[in-house]
């Protein structure tokens, strides 16, 4: 029967084992215990990286002196490129010992958020980002206190939060269909000969791709919501709807702030998907 090596059987792991597995220290095991380490540290980098996307696509776009809707889609793709390459930066130093496991698994993130973080105190030092100055000095009339005060308005208060979460949310499951469609027809491509060498039947690929999915899916899921964060806001931008909001003195901050936040609700999902379901099916 086929035989999985050490180093194969880790990606079927779970966490606490993943954490016993890094801890030893038998110099026979040492490379695998450090394999161990950085795949304990990506089940929790990777779901903070869907935080990180949603936070550095919006800048990074409206850093741009035009708007346009392949503008985002442009962007989305190069911040991946970007992001996997300091992955694969950050294995190279690990595997050099010139950064510690830790360190080099969240580089891309720090490296990312830092860009970020850049980039909005950039844009924060401009009119057309929305500053609370620039917001017009208009008195509310009485009679619309009134009626948000008896609760009248409540139902158009968020109208603008729902629109663009709704938006979002179309745009992320067509990314993540498309994503996940062109990945796994790689992956097959990549595999029909070893599938054909071994004499794999059909019934037996359907059962291994079912089984293989989640783990497709898994390396999806960041770049479709960075890749949707930032179509979104060339949508937005392109269609002149982010400069209707800022109009009315909505700073775009706020405007896409449900972006955000349904990013940051897309991490507990992505974690227990990464580390209860993919390393059952990879097992």
């Amino acid at each position: 029967p086929l035989q999985r090596d050490r180093l194969d059987r880790l990606a079927g792991l779970r966490i606490g084992e993943l954490a016993a597995v890094a801890r030893q220290e038998d110099q026979g095991d040492a490379y695998i215990a450090q394999q161990a380490a950085i795949a304990l540290q990506r089940r929790f980098a990777l779901p903070f990286a869907t935080l990180v996307f949603g936070f550095l696509v919006m800048p990074l776009f409206m850093s741009r002196a035009q708007f346009s809707r392949s503008g985002g889609g442009v962007v989305g793709l190069v911040a991946t490129i970007a992001y996997y390459g300091l992955v694969q930066l950050g294995d190279g130093l690990i595997q050099r010992d010139l950064v510690g496991v830790a360190l080099g698994a969240w580089l891309p993130n720090l490296a990312m958020a830092g860009i970020g973080v850049g980039l909005f105190a950039r844009l924060a030092s401009k009119t057309a980002f929305g500053r609370e100055s620039d917001r017009p000095q208009t008195r509310v009339p009485r009679r619309v206190r009134r009626a948000e005060a008896r609760g009248e308005l409540r139902t158009r208060r968020f109208a603008l939060a729902r629109y663009i979460a709704s938006r979002f949310v179309q745009v992320a499951a067509l990314c993540f269909g498309v994503l996940l469609v062109a990945y796994l027809l790689v992956d097959l491509l990549d595999r029909l000969q070893w599938l054909f060498r071994y004499g794999a039947t059909a019934g037996e690929i359907v059962r291994f791709y079912l089984a293989r999915i989640p783990l497709l899916a898994s390396r999806v899921v960041p770049m479709a919501l960075l890749v949707a964060t930032a179509l979104t806001v060339s949508l937005v931008a392109a269609q002149g709807e982010l400069m209707g909001m800022r109009a009315c003195g909505i700073p775009a901050p706020r405007a896409l702030r449900p972006v955000l936040l349904i990013c940051a609700a897309v991490a507990p999902l992505f974690f227990l998907l990464n580390n209860e379901v993919v390393p059952r099916t990879n097992a």
